[in-house]
């Protein structure tokens, strides 16, 4: 190296290259560092706006499957109730949680209303007792009579609100409601055979959040009486139910109790306008007139539950109710409730 003033010149500069270089070596790990804090934000904010979400909707729609086996529970429980005369609770999970999910945001925990709908009526019309005595009552003029349905409402997150699971306890099915679509979860026990089932559904309930609720029903007039019934001399047996199920699923639903396949049901038409469903049963077949057990009954849920009052007096099948005269003879009735 030169030690000339040109030569102290050309160290004081390779001194300030060096010391240059130094520094750039150390702010380089500093910026990378940096940009991998960017990029994980980026990445977890990516995942917080797409995969969270999608995460939900899975335990949304697990929630929605479990809700519909609840209702199919609730329904099973209530025509328990009308078949034994016992109360019985049913189990319904109004909400969900989102698992926990490290370093993720959730939104509030999914939650649920279960209410009664308003109050519509059942008629059954043309149906004449073969017991001469109950006969004065149900003698083929048209009997209505009360009931409700039992409604679950859901509030979602990420799936749509504009959804319901309804139970419509007199027709005995349980629907899914979204939009313009519907789909039955269910079968139905209104008419098997010759044996037609009813049931009213009486209360007024409405309960919210995101916990399990204990629905109880309990029996207002149950267990069923069966009364044997035909058409009357002119008319078929009429079944009029309210329903929102469309036409086409109750055709499905009833389709073996046609008479095209052996059943007794003549005609299913649904009034979409009044939401009612109309169940014609043939009154007559190869000459023969039909016989058809008719069973009724009520069972309650939530509060506000009105007891059924005796109605009217009728003798027990096989009752002499003729008597020599002079001589006594025993009669026994029963009371019942419409």
């Amino acid at each position: 190296m030169k030690t000339n003033k040109k030569g102290n010149t050309k160290m004081s500069n390779t001194k300030k290259i060096e010391r240059t270089g130094r520094t750039d070596a150390a702010v380089s790990p500093v910026i990378g560092f940096v940009l991998m804090i960017a990029l994980s934000a980026i990445a977890l904010t990516v995942l917080q706006l797409t995969a969270v979400p999608v995460w939900n909707e899975g335990v949304e729609f697990d929630h929605s499957r479990s809700v519909q086996d609840d209702m199919q529970n609730l329904r099973s429980e209530s025509i328990q109730v009308s078949a034994t005369g016992r109360a019985s609770t049913a189990n319904l999970g109004l909400g969900t949680a989102y698992p926990r999910r490290f370093l993720f945001l959730n939104p509030p925990s999914p939650s649920g209303t279960v209410s009664t709908g308003g109050e519509t009526v059942f008629v059954v019309e043309n149906a004449v007792a073969t017991n001469n005595e109950t006969a004065d009552y149900w003698d083929g003029t048209a009997a209505e009579f009360p009931t409700r349905s039992v409604v679950y409402e859901p509030r979602y997150n990420v799936l749509s609100d504009d959804r319901r699971v309804v139970y419509e306890g007199t027709g005995s099915v349980v629907y899914v409601e979204q939009g313009d679509g519907q789909a039955t979860v269910s079968d139905t026990v209104l008419v098997s055979g010759r044996r037609i089932t009813l049931v009213s559904v009486d209360g007024s309930l409405l309960k919210s959040g995101s916990d399990t609720e204990s629905l109880d029903f309990v029996p207002l007039s149950a267990p069923y009486t069966s009364v044997g019934v035909t058409g009357n001399d002119t008319e078929n047996i009429l079944v009029t139910v309210p329903t929102a199920v469309s036409e086409e699923r109750w055709n499905e639903l009833l389709a073996e109790q046609t008479v095209g396949n052996g059943g007794y049901v003549a005609d299913i038409s649904v009034d979409e306008d009044n939401d009612v469903l109309t169940v014609e049963l043939v009154s007559e077949r190869d000459g023969e007139t039909i016989e058809y057990e008719l069973r009724m009954a009520k069972v309650g849920v939530g509060s506000s539950l009105t007891e059924e009052d005796g109605y009217y007096l009728t003798a027990k099948d096989g009752t002499e109710l003729t008597a020599p005269g002079g001589s006594p003879v025993s009669l026994v009735v029963q009371v019942r409730d419409r």
